[in-house]
């Protein structure tokens, strides 16, 4: 992505310019904690250092199975 977007959580997708949000939510759906990672980078590269923000010991975590690596279980 060009010098515009250098600073801004851009990326380039086969739709377009994209953005991602991954956000982690109480059981209210109330936002604890979220990221703006570019929409070209896989859900699973951002999900480990998000989840260290919060602590989830002892918590259930609902995501889709892009967040089923290793890693993150």
């Amino acid at each position: 992505v060009g010098e515009k977007t250098a600073d801004k959580a851009v990326g380039r997708t086969r739709g377009g310019l994209n953005t991602k949000i991954h956000a982690i939510v109480d059981g209210l759906g109330n936002p604890v904690d979220f990221l703006l990672p570019p929409g070209n980078d896989h859900d699973s590269v951002h999900a480990v250092n998000l989840l260290r923000k919060v602590e989830i010991s002892g918590s259930n975590i609902l995501a889709d199975r892009a967040y089923g690596a290793q890693t993150i279980r």
